[in-house]
């Protein structure tokens, strides 16, 4: 049997004369296990289950030399304690995949797809072994052919035990981050605050209080294209855009799927570009855009499915084509169709700012209202001031010729004013943390202020940063509770930490404390508020340790949706594509159209070997990927 693997491998292209290459007939006396039903593998297979997910093996290649790595020297003398137990490599070159064959041109041998070097054993390469500081062990398995020269390769690997064939691995890439955490948020104010971390609540306008983004679906006519801004009424009314201002407008204009697909997406192109032009009407500065218009295959695809139309479903995309050529099926179609018709809108906007642009002015006005201790205008001026700073109307440096009393009257514009030194310098997160530490000196029962300050140590300990202790750290994240904190806060902060821990003992080798931090997030990300954000860091952060069902549960619920952030449904993507029993189901080959229409470059890319960054292009040995592959991104 064949297994697949997560460890990236490093893949080599030579220049040289094309030749043959022919494995001799008896495989270089290499045993299959099946003729011996199985037990010759028993103690090789007890091993590799036995073994940590985080201790993986893979091959570099160094000056055409092939070395295998395993990431743990402890494992070495475990997988290989036997005379003939040993490593053979299975180089697969990708023109064995060529769109231009019909099939493939892999051999069908039990043991090898491309071409099989001589085994290596351990009675041979023990005392040859390299181990290196870390405790990575390279063992050199042999010497890439001349006669495979100038050809995109990959290895597979084989594990031998005493000769027999126990273990393949297929390699494919799945990029990883241990360290993207789940949104804290910061409190924009000193006033304690009822907010919780929901996805709605972490974007409000409680933490965002000069931009804030929103988003709207807007249903299009069939055959129209032209706006006018009564058609859209409901649209600016939502936006306030006596108050606020656009900065920049993502469109994803989506069409029926009946017709030439070129002329749908230049439909949709041209209603985007509609919706823009009245919006720009509202404002002299520009809006800056980013429009994608594809095809609705995915609400289609869904919506027949219980339908009497569900027979469309087994046909490919152009069959379906064909097929709504048909006015009379269109028609019946129509209203299921005219749904599917529309464009789904993520705009963000910032306040307007009304008060005069002189920098002098605004500084005696602000050094004014401190003096007469009017907090409220002070306020007021000083998020004008920022406003500025960050649309670069005024220097960066402008605040620093600004004193603010360092008294607790004072306190909520030292607040603020901390809080957008952290959101203007985030690398520099000692600065922050001073800052909030001498506010806490102020108003020391503030638990706003025990909030923030913590959630910027959190950050703080992923940088090294502030010789933070992880103990001291804990007991304050539990302290917040006490404090009335919302324990949903507490509960992203108590994942994170364990995010940052699983890493500090992954660093000691420490696997069972590591497991212990991995299996805590696990079972608490499930009872939040989450949002794609946080589904992709949380699935990066599980495939780093080899957890790819649960990075793939984490997402599912997102990609099924025809505006998925393209980022998650292309790492869903990257995560399944290899289970050959999903990429047969009709509902993932919907996901797959999906990200076909989103971003087809992107799909294709897929098919690449990992050191051109794709997943793997042994992908095509499937029949159906190799059709969609070479239908869609080769014509």
């Amino acid at each position: 049997m064949k297994y697949l693997s997560t460890l990236f491998i490093f893949l080599y292209s030579l220049v040289s004369q094309a030749q043959s290459l022919k494995v001799p007939e008896d495989v270089y006396g290499l045993k299959n296990p099946v003729q011996d039903q199985g037990k010759a593998c028993t103690s090789c297979l007890q091993v590799l289950m036995q073994k940590p997910a985080d201790v993986e093996f893979g091959f570099t290649v160094q000056d055409n030399d092939i070395y295998f790595i395993l990431t743990d020297s402890r494992w070495l003398e475990l997988l290989f304690n036997k005379s003939y137990d040993g490593i053979a490599v299975d180089i697969v070159s990708r023109d064995l995949y060529s769109c231009k064959i019909k099939g493939n041109r892999a051999n069908k041998h039990w043991a090898y797809d491309g071409y099989l070097m001589e085994p290596v054993y351990w009675k041979d390469f023990k005392k040859t072994t390299l181990i290196d500081e870390k405790g990575f062990v390279f063992v050199k398995v042999g010497t890439i052919p001349d006669e495979l020269a100038g050809k995109e390769l990959e290895f597979n690997l084989l594990l031998i035990s005493n000769k027999y064939v126990c273990h393949i691995n297929t390699f494919f890439s799945v990029p990883w981050d241990r360290w993207g955490l789940l949104e804290m948020g910061l409190f924009m104010d000193t006033i304690p605050s009822k907010a919780t971390a929901g996805e709605k609540e972490l974007t409000s306008e409680k933490y965002q209080v000069f931009s804030k983004s929103m988003k709207f679906e807007v249903p299009f006519e069939k055959n129209k294209y032209e706006y006018a801004p009564s058609d859209i009424k409901a649209l600016t009314d939502s936006l306030k855009l006596n108050d606020y201002e656009i900065k920049d407008i993502q469109i994803r204009a989506y069409s029926s799927v009946e017709g030439p697909e070129k002329i749908n997406i230049e439909l949709q192109e041209k209603r985007a570009e509609s919706i823009i032009r009245i919006l720009q009407g509202y404002q002299t500065e520009k809006i800056n855009k980013d429009v994608q218009a594809s095809e609705n295959w995915v609400e289609f695809l869904e919506d027949i499915s219980d339908s009497r139309f569900s027979y469309l479903k087994s046909l490919s995309k152009e069959e379906i084509k064909q097929k709504l050529e048909d006015k009379q099926l269109t028609d019946q179609l129509e209203p299921i169709l005219k749904d599917h018709r529309k464009a789904i809108l993520m705009i963000n906007l910032e306040k307007k700012i009304k008060m005069g642009d002189d920098p002098e002015k605004l500084k005696a006005s602000f050094e004014k209202a401190i003096i007469d201790k009017n907090i409220e205008e002070a306020k007021a001026i000083q998020e004008v001031i920022f406003s500025k700073i960050r649309n670069k109307s005024l220097p960066q440096d402008y605040m620093q010729s600004i004193k603010i009393p360092e008294t607790y009257t004072y306190g909520s514009l030292l607040f603020e004013y901390a809080i957008f030194n952290y959101q203007e310098n985030e690398t520099d997160l000692y600065t922050s943390i001073r800052l909030f530490e001498k506010l806490q000196l102020l108003m020391p029962g503030n638990k706003n202020i025990r909030y923030n300050l913590t959630a910027l140590k959190i950050r703080s300990w992923v940088y090294s940063q502030g010789g933070i202790d992880p103990e001291e750290l804990r007991s304050e994240i539990m302290a917040l509770q006490k404090m009335g904190i919302e324990q949903t806060l507490i509960k992203r902060m108590l994942i994170n930490y364990h995010i940052i821990r699983s890493e500090y003992q992954i660093s000691l080798k420490n696997y069972a404390e590591k497991d212990k931090s991995v299996k805590y997030i696990q079972a608490q990300y499930s009872t939040l508020v989450a949002n794609e954000n946080d589904a992709l860091n949380l699935a990066r952060y599980f495939s780093s340790y080899s957890k790819l069902d649960w990075a793939e549960k984490v997402l599912l619920k997102y990609v099924k949706k025809v505006d998925v952030n393209e980022d998650v449904l292309f790492y869903y993507l990257n995560l399944t594509i290899v289970d050959s029993k999903k990429t047969a189901s009709q509902e993932y080959r919907t996901i797959m159209l999906n990200a076909i229409n989103i971003n087809k470059e992107r799909f294709c890319k897929i098919f690449n070997s990992a050191a051109n960054g794709g997943i793997t292009f042994q992908l095509l040995k499937d029949q159906y990927l190799k059709n969609m592959y070479c239908e869609g991104c080769e014509k």
